[in-house]
């Protein structure tokens, strides 16, 4: 089958994915290439850090005529519902359209772990209005609002309002007669509201056979629909279609290789790397003297008033390498951090988990 043929997945969970995904970007694009695939998606739960392990290797592998779109997928709620502990969560899957919406997307996933908790991030329905621009929103398959209004029988005109609310809506494939009914709903409420429908297997492993990774997760994590993930892998074009045989063929080729090709061609190619990107270092008043002073002051200290010849030329390369290329601010920093680190209790034990801890800093600093 030639790439014209052939569907694209948009929403696959990496190992990124907390407790949730098993491979990795990079096995996703090279099975996806392998396919015959135009394009592929890399949406984790709750995660973007897969985002430069896939820059990385596209760039370093000069994979050309191969589109990423990148996404998020993440749970909402209702403003008026964000303090009542039973209100129901839905699950949205968010894609970077334009390479303005990339910063909107990094904006959410800041807001989603400010309005929830570490461990269970949850964004406001306000704050996805307000960061819409340059972003696609789409249903998470069963686990979106969509899935979740339909199995309660809610009235037609919400269920209207919710369906307009979306770019794209997926369905997933199914064996459960309940299920097939809604997908049916769903298509046709997309075709009255002139919204895309998209098949989609969201996958959390490529191969079906590594289900038993996935059923570890879920049972570790005391889930109960184990069978409903054991689904979720990277299926073919040819077994989708199967999948979706209770649709006449010419549906079917539509939500699963049409559309979801249809979303493919509407993003950008998306960098999460500047070109030629310099980086904004904190400015510190004197630091290139501060940090010469600070660094004779110890060595004086540790070898006395008369430094030995070869510890003082030592220095002088150390300190003039810092300076030369601005690095100083980014090491006094790092002096005030293991300090007020070991203040708080919290010993520092390699120069590497500090130097990890500004480069997070300066990359939230040109992003956000």
């Amino acid at each position: 089958m030639n790439k014209n043929n052939e569907r694209i997945e948009l929403g696959c969970s990496t190992k990124m994915s907390q407790m949730k995904g098993i491979n990795t970007a990079e096995e996703y694009i090279e099975e996806a290439i392998k396919r015959g695939w135009k394009g592929i998606g890399i949406a984790d739960v709750d995660s973007v850090q897969s985002f430069i392990e896939v820059e990385k290797y596209i760039r370093t592998k000069e994979i050309e005529n191969f589109k990423i779109v990148y996404g998020l997928k993440m749970k909402f709620i209702e403003d008026e519902e964000k303090d009542e502990p039973e209100a129901k969560a839905y699950n949205i899957i968010i894609l970077v359209k334009e390479q303005k919406g990339l910063k909107n997307l990094y904006t959410l996933l800041t807001r989603a772990f400010e309005s929830g908790t570490e461990r269970n991030p949850i964004v406001l329905k306000s704050k996805l209005d307000k960061y819409r621009k340059g972003l696609l929103y789409g249903t998470y398959g069963e686990e979106g609002e969509m899935y979740y209004n339909l199995y309660r029988n809610k009235d037609i005109e919400k269920i209207n309002d919710i369906a307009k609310y979306y770019d794209f809506i997926q369905i997933e494939p199914t064996h459960n007669k309940e299920t097939i009914e809604i997908n049916k709903k769903i298509i046709k409420l997309g075709n009255e509201n002139n919204i895309t429908i998209c098949g989609a297997s969201n996958p959390v492993f490529i191969k079906e056979e590594d289900k038993i990774c996935s059923e570890i997760l879920n049972h570790y994590q005391g889930k109960r629909n184990i069978e409903n993930d054991n689904e979720r892998y990277l299926h073919t074009t040819e077994e989708m279609l199967s999948k979706f045989s209770y649709l006449s063929k010419e549906e079917a080729e539509k939500i699963v290789i049409t559309n979801t090709n249809k979303i493919l061609e509407e993003c950008e190619n998306i960098s999460t790397i500047e070109n030629n990107y310099e980086p904004k270092y904190p400015e510190i008043k004197n630091s290139k003297e501060t940090i010469k002073e600070k660094c004779y002051k110890k060595a004086h200290e540790i070898y006395g008033n008369k430094l030995p010849k070869e510890v003082e030329e030592r220095l002088e390369l150390e300190i003039n390498s810092i300076v030369k290329n601005n690095y100083e601010t980014i090491y006094l920093l790092s002096e005030e951090i293991v300090k007020k680190s070991n203040e708080l209790g919290y010993p520092v034990g390699a120069r590497g988990s500090v130097r990890k801890f500004i480069c997070s800093i300066s990359i939230r600093n040109s992003r956000i």
